[in-house]
């Protein structure tokens, strides 16, 4: 191990490509459609930018300025999709489980960080007999898409 692996306490994995192909039979291009629908519906100025991307979480930030009443069926319909997506996404990526086990039987932490749902990384580990290695699930902030990774918070 490195050094700064070697001295650390915890690891933090991402979840969606490290750990899970999140998209990987429920295309993320499927689920932006469905979410650009929904805010299509709820906030029609929002209309043309949310059909411009490909990308669920960028619709999901654009709902933020809509209100809290739309960003939370925004919110909730991601989550709901994420749920659907894990439950076909098939098997962890190679390596990943061999990694999980390596960062616990050196006694480290092992936390999954992402911008997906806490409640899809967590029904995706239960499916796949990890959820007992993760000591901690850090997902997207509940209401709050400006949070998202890359920001520092």
């Amino acid at each position: 191990m490195g050094t700064a692996l070697g001295v650390s306490k915890a690891v933090l994995f991402d979840f969606d490509g490290p750990i899970c192909d999140v998209f990987r039979d429920l295309p993320a291009s499927d689920i932006a459609g469905e979410l650009a629908d929904l805010l299509s519906t709820l906030a029609p100025a929002l209309a043309i930018p949310a059909r411009a991307t490909d990308d669920p979480m960028e619709v999901h930030r654009l709902s933020q300025p809509a209100g809290s009443t739309v960003l939370a069926a925004v919110e909730a319909a991601l989550t709901a999709a994420e749920i659907r997506a894990v439950k076909a996404a098939g098997a962890p990526t190679e390596g990943s489980v061999q990694a999980l086990h390596a960062a616990r039987d050196t006694d480290r932490h092992v936390a999954i960080v992402s911008n997906n749902s806490a409640e899809c990384v967590r029904e995706y580990l239960t499916l796949h007999g990890l959820l007992e290695i993760v000591d901690e699930i850090i997902g997207r902030p509940v209401l709050r898409p400006d949070l998202m990774k890359p920001s520092p918070h």
